[in-house]
Parts: structure tokens; sequence; C-alpha cells
């Protein structure tokens, strides 16, 4: 009898840190409301890091690679609503907001790379199981977003 692939789950956890927008020093001290109201928007999936100035999110755990996918970008979409928000009504620097961009850009680069790696281990028979398919289209629809400025952050 044929041993059964072993199927996977994944999770995939991001983590921000808060920056002064002119001196581009982390912000010691970041506002309690900003991540509680990231909290109420996405429960148990926003939590705060050892340092005040950093928020973790995390997506649930995912069968597949689309749906981890899809779980980032509602996480990413919900915490920078927040964090508009927050800016709009406290009157900060909206260029705060606007380099969000740049970030969740550079997050899409580094999962491209690390999905990259994976697709690497599959090809050479190194990973195994079902869901790996597919993976590489995903790096080049990852990469295609980090180098087009028009596509919208999701």
């Amino acid at each position: 009898m044929a041993a059964k692939a072993p199927s996977f789950t994944l999770g995939i956890e991001e983590e921000y840190l808060l920056v002064d927008r002119q001196t581009r020093d982390i912000v010691p001290e970041p506002p309690d409301d900003m991540l509680a109201a990231c909290e109420a928007v996405a429960p148990d999936q926003v939590h705060p890091e050892f340092l005040r100035c950093q928020i973790e999110i995390g997506t649930r755990v995912c069968s597949d690679l689309s749906e981890a996918k899809g779980e980032l970008s509602r996480l990413r979409l919900s915490v920078a609503d927040v964090v508009s928000r927050y800016v709009e009504r406290r009157s900060l620097d909206q260029r705060s907001v606007e380099s969000l961009d740049w970030y969740l850009t550079f997050s899409k680069f580094k999962l491209a790379v690390i999905l990259e790696q994976i697709h690497a281990r599959h090809e050479s028979g190194q990973t195994m199981g079902t869901g790996f398919e597919g993976i590489d289209l995903m790096v080049d629809q990852l990469l295609d977003e980090c180098t087009d400025p028009t596509t919208p952050v999701r």
C-alpha cells in the first residue's frame, strides 16, 4: 500500500513597528487606543509584542497558500484602515499613512522570497505533499504587485 502524502497547514505572522515619520525613530510609547482598535477589527489575530512599538498580526491556520494570502490581505487592510482612521482623528501627518504602501510592498516581497524557497524545495523533491503546485505562480503574482506602482494594496 502506497504511503499517503501528508497534508499541511500554514499560518503567517508579520510584525509592524510604529516609526516617527519625521525622525525615523521608533515611537517608544504608541497610543494604547490604536492597538485596541486593531485588535477589535481582527480579534485574536492582532497582538502586542514585547516592545510596545511593535504590533504582530497572524493569519488563522490555513489549508493552502491561496487561503493564507487572502487572510494576510484582509489583516493588512484591517490594520491599514485603523491606522488611517487614527491618523485622520489625531490630525497626524498623512505621509505616514502613505508610506504604508512601501511596507506592504516590502512584505509582499518577503513573502515571495519565502514562497520561492518552498517552491525550490518542492521542485527538488525535498518538500512533498499536496498544495505546493502553483506556488511559482503566486511568487510571480506577488513580484508583479511589488513592481507595479498602480497595483492597489490588498
